[in-house]
């Protein structure tokens, strides 16, 4: 007999093992603590630039949020509970963006972020529609105060930073936070089979939370960042990406951040906005 399935599961592919393990589908004998676990650092890299090339990452329904000011982070996470305990690495890329539908919301719209595991990639793509793509992103190399980050395929590295603390700072709200803008805008778009130019969804996503729940440790600082542009040799599937990206003027740096901090949530609570 074939299978079915249940609607008050969660499925991905592939679906003939049933329902499928990860952030939203845990063991039973697992309860998370979302207040303390994951363990995450963030080093965040601010910078003004040119407003007419991040509006054209936006997608329709969206418009840039005050002045052209990205963000480039990196981040690390570890202790995650529905890996049993075990962690990654993210590099983010957003822009402050403003949704106008039937409410209005002003969120950090990601039009891409890697990650240094498939599973969050795959899960985060498929349920909540986050642009995740994998890369290889190690630790931070820290020595002397200078922390040291990097991104990479198959060898060739594709995003560099680094990071000087000149002082620590209140741990409260974020610089993006304070300014109105709270959660993160993603675009879900899957094609459609043997279609080309169809697609089975192309929607808005909003997840209201963004930053670590508990945030422990801040520091501003000094710092610099470089997307490094790539022949198609070097990365055949991301370098209309990073070249994007690279072609970016940063026409000011308008702030450098280091966060320590403990908690997220599971991102159940993800919407379409509408």
């Amino acid at each position: 007999m074939s299978y079915s399935l249940d609607p008050t599961k969660l499925y991905r592919m592939p679906a003939s093992f049933g329902p499928a393990p990860g952030a939203r589908n845990l063991p039973p004998h697992i309860v998370p603590d979302h207040a303390r676990f994951p363990r995450t650092t963030r080093c965040s890299f601010h910078f003004l630039t040119d407003g007419n090339m991040l509006s054209a990452m936006l997608p329709a329904g969206l418009r840039l949020a005050g002045e052209p000011i990205a963000t480039v982070y990196f981040s690390t996470m570890k202790g995650i509970e529905w890996l049993a305990g075990r962690g990654y690495n993210v590099l983010s890329f957003s822009v402050p963006a403003t949704y106008e539908g039937k409410r209005t919301v002003t969120a950090n719209f990601k039009p891409v972020l890697w990650e240094g595991l498939p599973d969050p990639c795959i899960t985060g793509r498929e349920e909540l529609g986050f642009n995740k793509l994998w890369a290889e992103i190690p630790d931070p190399r820290v020595s002397a105060g200078r922390q040291e980050y990097s991104a990479s395929w198959l060898g060739f590295v594709f995003a560099e930073a680094t990071f000087e603390a000149v002082e620590e700072t209140a741990s409260g709200p974020t610089a993006a936070a304070r300014n109105g803008v709270s959660g993160t805008i993603n675009h879900k778009l899957i094609p459609r089979s043997g279609q080309r130019g169809a697609f089975d969804a192309s929607y808005l996503t909003y997840w209201p939370q963004f930053d670590a729940r508990n945030v422990e440790k801040s520091l501003a600082g000094k710092g610099s960042f470089r997307f490094n542009k790539a022949t198609w040799e070097q990365l055949p599937t991301m370098h209309h990406v990073v070249n994007r990206l690279a072609e970016l003027p940063v026409k000011k740096m308008v702030g450098c951040e280091y966060v320590e901090g403990s908690g997220q949530g599971d991102v159940s609570n993800i919407e379409i906005l509408v």
